[in-house]
């Protein structure tokens, strides 16, 4: 695995962890739902771009962005400045999901220290 695909794995982890909490299988996270089951994706194929995943589609990553626009953020706060970012990016450069990827990821890693 390469240092890209680990910041990958590692990112899609937290990810699911701020959308769905912990994992009860071990191996597999979730990224979705599929008719109302859980979509599951083994860690081996959280980094792979042949499968969907939360860095290389937007409807996937789409789950993230509608809850990061629920939260409440204080003013003048990073929480904020990371929310407009986000919000740009997702314009700025729709053609690829990653990129705006990166922002969403830097959001959810402050929200979840606190």
């Amino acid at each position: 695995m390469t240092t890209e695909e680990g910041e990958i794995l590692h990112g899609n982890i937290l990810l699911s962890k701020y959308l769905f909490g912990e994992s009860k299988v071990t191996g597999y996270y979730q990224i979705g739902y599929k008719q109302h089951y859980p979509w599951m994706r083994a860690v081996s194929e959280l980094y792979d771009d042949s499968f969907l995943n939360f860095h290389n589609d937007w409807n996937v990553l789409m789950q993230v962005v509608a809850n990061i626009a629920k939260d409440k953020t204080e003013s003048f706060s990073k929480e904020e400045i990371l929310m407009d970012e986000i919000a740009s990016m997702m314009f700025e450069y729709a053609q690829s999901p990653i990129i705006a990827w990166a922002s969403i990821l830097s959001y959810v890693k402050l929200k979840m220290i606190v």
